[in-house]
């Protein structure tokens, strides 16, 4: 693996990252398999994640049973609230 340098790093040597990612689905299906599959392996990789997602949906049970941090949040076409239309960018400096 690359850093952000691109110098060779072995994946334990990596930084931790925090991953946040959204998901605004109340289905069930492979999408909502594939976050929680990815997420279990960047956990045990030793990054953080958090899964923001609407409340009731099935992905927020099925993180909550698989200790994956999930937050409710009124997210999609059809909630009251709509979140920012672009979040800020981080600067990345070498």
């Amino acid at each position: 693996m690359e850093d952000a340098s691109g110098k060779r790093r072995r994946a334990d040597e990596m930084t931790p990252m925090h991953v946040v990612h959204t998901e605004a689905s109340r289905g069930w299906g492979g999408q909502e398999i594939r976050i929680l599959t990815e997420a279990e392996g960047l956990i045990r990789r030793g990054h953080q994640v958090t899964l923001l997602c609407p409340p009731g949906a099935r992905i927020l049970a099925e993180a909550q049973q698989r200790k994956i941090p999930a937050v409710a949040l009124p997210v999609g076409r059809n909630s009251p609230q709509r979140p920012p239309a672009r979040l800020p960018r981080r600067s990345r400096t070498a």
